[in-house]
């Protein structure tokens, strides 16, 4: 492993999560077994998604005329959130749409169910990160509480490999949450029991990366020299 770059291991049946251990949250799923190759670009592609959060930031900064982030929560809706993403050079937006979900369980079940459907990951390969993501959201909520914006978001980034064509796949998914969730969502006690019920009412935009040179042409290219 790539000690050069931040990233936490939680290790899984079918290999290991890599992920961020901050406010920023970005994962990385490595297969069992995988190979040094596949693992640099792996690698590669992670390091370059973790100095999009820092491009996005700064172009937050730019485009908006009120404080766009506290810690790691976004203050920005998905149209200002929108119109900044398409000024970082390779970023597309590929869908944009609304949810209504019923959620119930203890607050780290409830949280796992949330990111499963943002993510589009499924629990079997989710679970492992359960207590990681609650921690993640606990800082969030915090960050929530110190603002009175009526706007909250999450910016999360998912790296996934394409065995197929042995390039990776970056996948920025943008969430905010309606002012009943907000307001439902800073009562929350991440340490109580059961949540009766949960409703989360959020807006998702999602953004996929592909930089202008991949890593594996750059690789290849290398590999001839």
């Amino acid at each position: 492993m790539n000690k050069s770059i931040p990233y936490c291991i939680t290790p899984t049946p079918d290999g290991a999560w890599l992920h961020t251990c901050n406010e920023n949250l970005l994962l990385a799923s490595l297969p069992k077994d995988t190979d040094n190759k596949t693992e640099t670009i792996l690698l590669e592609a992670f390091k370059n998604a973790l100095a999009l959060f820092v491009e996005i930031r700064a172009a937050l900064k730019k485009t908006c005329h009120t404080k766009p982030f506290v810690g790691g929560l976004y203050l920005v809706d998905g149209t200002e959130m929108q119109n900044t993403m398409i000024t970082i050079n390779g970023m597309g937006e590929t869908s944009a749409y609304s949810s209504t979900k019923s959620y119930g369980g203890t607050p780290s079940a409830v949280n796992l169910q949330f990111f499963e459907d943002v993510l589009g990951i499924s629990n079997d390969k989710l679970k492992y990160l359960e207590s990681n993501l609650l921690r993640y959201m606990k800082i969030i909520q915090g960050d929530a509480k110190r603002t009175t914006a009526q706007t909250i978001g999450l910016l999360t980034c998912v790296v996934g490999y394409v065995e197929l064509t042995g390039t990776t796949v970056t996948t920025f998914t943008y969430v905010t949450a309606t002012t009943t969730t907000k307001d439902q969502f800073d009562k929350i006690d991440c340490e109580c029991d059961d949540l009766e019920k949960f409703n989360y009412e959020f807006n998702i935009v999602k953004f996929n990366y592909s930089p202008v040179n991949s890593v594996e042409n750059r690789i290849i290219a290398n590999e001839n020299n």
